[in-house]
């Protein structure tokens, strides 16, 4: 063996510069360490390196890195949008309910403070023409009336009475039903059926009576078809329910 040594090669371009003979490499952890030693203290830290980032990015930011947070819009010039149908009916809807609220309070406010008003008087009503006193002779030529069994006093207003044809008015006969005229058969007189407000709305059947005959016949013929019958001067009620007639009263035959 000699001690020749073989002639060093030329560098490849862009390689790495080859080592000198007999020049060891130092391990990679041992060389940082040593780099680290080297360094002075106060020194200071060698800038970051990072992805390359335009001119804009870094003026923006400050920093090497783009930005994250976005980025502001401009303000539109566009007019506004017009006021939607749906908005305009909401207001409108706002606006009747608070009229409706302001009117009740008001209406509230003016009954609450209005006078009490005064004290009605039932108006006694005068006939403007008043039928004639019954005949003052009790007994009939046709026959004997029975026994009256008791006597009360009477709503019904017998000075009204002249005819049949008075006799809703007088008795107070419903206003929604019109009267049922029954005409005469015989020896029965004719009568009038309705409801009347003196009896609670019970339909009762009523003559006309102007005469003792008449009187006579009109209760004969109630008595027949009746259960209840009631009379006064000039006037004979009969029913088939209440006893009392409500406030019908007059003379009790049956």
């Amino acid at each position: 063996m000699t001690d020749r040594q073989p002639p060093a090669r030329a560098p490849r371009p862009g390689g790495r510069t080859p080592q000198a003979a007999g020049v060891g490499r130092p391990p990679r952890g041992r060389a940082e360490a040593t780099a680290k030693a080297a360094k002075p203290k106060g020194a200071a830290p060698k800038a970051a390196t990072g992805p390359r980032t335009s001119a804009k990015n870094a003026a923006a930011t400050g920093t090497a890195y783009p930005s994250r947070r976005p980025r502001p819009t401009r303000p539109s010039t566009a007019a506004p949008p017009p006021v939607s149908a749906v908005y305009r009916r909401r207001r409108l809807v706002a606006v009747l309910g608070a009229l409706v609220i302001v009117a009740g309070l008001a209406f509230a406010l003016a009954r609450l403070t209005a006078p009490a008003p005064a004290p009605s008087t039932t108006a006694i009503v005068t006939p403007s023409v008043v039928a004639p006193p019954p005949t003052a002779a009790a007994t009939s030529t046709l026959g004997t009336l029975p026994a009256i069994k008791s006597t009360s006093a009477s709503a019904i207003d017998w000075r009204l009475i002249r005819s049949l044809t008075d006799l809703p008015a007088a008795v107070q006969c419903r206003d929604n039903v019109t009267p049922i005229t029954i005409p005469a058969s015989g020896s029965t007189p004719a009568a009038v059926a309705c409801a009347s407000k003196l009896a609670d709305d019970e339909t009762l059947y009523f003559w006309y009576a102007g005469t003792p005959d008449e009187r006579y016949r009109a209760i004969t013929a109630a008595m027949a078809k009746m259960k209840y019958v009631h009379a006064g001067p000039n006037w004979v009620a009969g029913g088939m329910v209440t006893a009392t007639m409500g406030r019908i009263g007059g003379d009790v035959y049956q």
